[in-house]
């Protein structure tokens, strides 16, 4: 079986990515970041290595960090909200979801906890949604205040130490994903990565390919035209410089992907990025997730 690997990008200044999905489904993948999903109308199932099960409206899942998990829903699409968290960028005040995992991911809609849980993620929702400094700082407290409600309530089981082979897949992918992310702005090679790991360029291909479930090139690819679509959105830099800066050969490279991946160009995405990137969640779609929310609190 292939899995994908999600590389996250965070909010500024903030050890998460908070956002609503209508999705009907999405196959097994995994990530570094601690999530909590809600699901706020149709029913999902979410499926993992060893476990599966159904989600209903108002319940909350849990997931672990480099956990494989799919999720399907049981309607044409289900309304979510996800809350992914970087434990690496808090640091050790949570070792403890850094060194064990949590047992009981399902967080049924009438648990003793689910509402304080909720109330919580509503406040990042709206604290998020301000965007200036004051309330991303206290976004960053209810984030901590989240973790602190859930190590207070669930079970927790030390991760298995003798799993050497799931530990090692999951740090040759975390070194090779953090030495692209730091060199993707020059020439990159299978063969440079494949030194490093002391394996033959053939394995690392077939390594990336199994584990991250993309070529080499196409997850330097997505990695720089991910740095490049920021630069475009925040900076008045020009597409040349934008172009040389991520790593890429030619103009005619990046707007090639800028077609594969969002039918576009760079100089229209320079002006229209935004609301391509928000998936078309219209304001209309981010009011009717804010108000399933704040329903499933009363």
């Amino acid at each position: 079986m292939q899995f994908e690997y999600e590389n996250i990008k965070l909010i500024r200044g903030l050890p998460i990515k908070s956002f609503f999905v209508d999705i009907s489904s999405r196959e097994f993948h995994w990530h570094n970041e601690f999530e909590i999903i809600w699901c706020l109308d149709k029913s999902v199932n979410f499926q993992f290595v060893n476990d599966k099960f159904t989600v209903n409206s108002g319940d909350l899942v849990i997931i672990n960090p480099n956990e494989i998990h799919s999720l399907r829903s049981l309607g044409e699409s289900s309304k979510l909200y996800c809350l992914q968290i970087d434990l690496d960028s808090i640091g050790d005040l949570i070792f403890n979801l850094h060194d064990n995992k949590i047992v009981r991911r399902l967080i049924r809609f009438d648990n003793s906890f689910s509402k304080d849980l909720k109330m919580v993620l509503l406040n990042i929702v709206e604290l998020t949604v301000k965007g200036n400094d004051a309330a991303l700082m206290n976004a960053y407290s209810k984030v901590l205040l989240l973790l602190s409600i859930i190590l207070d309530n669930v079970e927790i089981k030390q991760n298995d130490i003798n799993d050497k082979s799931g530990n090692k897949i999951y740090s040759r992918v975390n070194r090779t994903i953090d030495y692209i992310n730091k060199n993707y702005n020059r020439k990159i090679t299978l063969s440079d990565i494949a030194t490093k790991e002391h394996i033959s360029k053939y394995h690392l291909s077939h390594f990336i390919k199994n584990n991250i479930g993309i070529s080499f090139q196409e997850l330097l690819n997505r990695i720089r035209l991910e740095n490049a679509v920021n630069l475009l959105i925040n900076t008045k830099k020009s597409v040349i410089s934008i172009s040389e800066e991520c790593g890429f050969s030619d103009v005619k490279y990046l707007n090639k992907l800028l077609h594969e991946y969002y039918n576009t160009t760079a100089s229209i995405f320079r002006n229209t990025g935004k609301n391509i990137l928000s998936n078309n969640v219209t304001s209309d779609f981010f009011s009717d997730c804010l108000k399933l929310m704040k329903d499933g609190i009363k």
